[in-house]
C-alpha cells in the first residue's frame, strides 16, 4: 500500500473515530411518561332482566364531552374490562359485535379482516371472566382475557369501531355508555 493511501486512510479512520460520541457523553434524553389512562365509569348491560356483563372504561386524562367522544384518541391510552356474569361464545361475541356495528350504522372498510382476527383471538367466556381491550397511544387494540394476552389488531380504525360500540355518540346503549363515560355521577 502506498504511503498517500495510507495517509487518506488514516484520516477517513480519524474522521470516523472523531465523530463518534461515547456513550457517557450522549445527550440526557428524558423519557416522555405516557399519561395513564384514567377510570371514567363503570356500568352493567342487562337483556330481559339478566345481567350480561359489569364493563369498566378507563380513558385519557381529559374531560370528554358527551356529544362528540367517541373513545379512543391519538396520542392517549384506554383500556375497557368487561367482567361477564354468564358464560358466552366467541362466536355469539363476535356476531354481537357486527350486528351492533350495523345498528350504530357503522361501515367498518375491513370488517371481514377484523372478524376473521378476531376469531383467531376470542376465547369463549365463563361467568367470572374478564375480557379486557386495552388500546395504545398509536392505535394499536391488545386483548386479555383473566390477564392473559389474547392477541392484537394493528388498526386505529379497528379500534374507534370497536370501542364505539360503548363509547360513541351512535352507541344503542346510551346509558351504558354514559355510565361508562361518567356522566351519570
Amino acid at each position: 500500500m502506498n504511503t498517500k493511501r495510507r495517509y487518506v486512510l488514516a484520516i477517513l479512520w480519524l474522521a470516523g473515530t472523531s465523530l463518534c460520541i461515547p456513550a457517557t457523553a450522549q445527550a440526557n434524553v428524558t423519557p416522555v411518561a405516557v399519561e395513564q389512562p384514567v377510570q371514567y365509569g363503570q356500568g352493567t348491560l342487562s337483556w330481559w332482566g339478566f345481567d350480561l356483563y359489569t364493563a369498566t372504561y378507563f380513558g385519557p386524562p381529559t374531560t370528554p364531552t358527551a356529544s362528540s367522544f367517541a373513545g379512543w384518541e391519538p396520542g392517549y391510552s384506554v383500556r375497557l374490562s368487561i367482567e361477564y356474569h354468564k358464560n358466552i361464545s366467541a362466536g355469539q361475541l363476535i356476531s354481537a359485535t357486527t350486528r351492533i356495528w350495523k345498528k350504530m350504522g357503522e361501515h367498518i372498510t375491513n370488517e371481514t379482516i377484523y372478524v376473521q382476527q378476531l376469531k383467531r383471538i376470542w376465547k369463549d367466556v365463563k361467568a367470572g371472566d374478564i375480557l379486557t381491550l386495552n388500546i395504545d397511544p398509536q392505535g394499536k387494540s391488545t386483548f386479555e382475557l383473566n390477564d392473559t394476552p389474547l392477541g392484537e389488531i394493528n388498526s386505529k380504525d379497528f379500534s374507534l369501531a370497536f370501542i364505539g360500540i360503548w363509547t360513541s355518540p351512535n352507541s344503542p346503549n346510551t346509558e351504558l355508555r354514559k355510565s361508562l363515560l361518567g356522566f351519570n355521577n
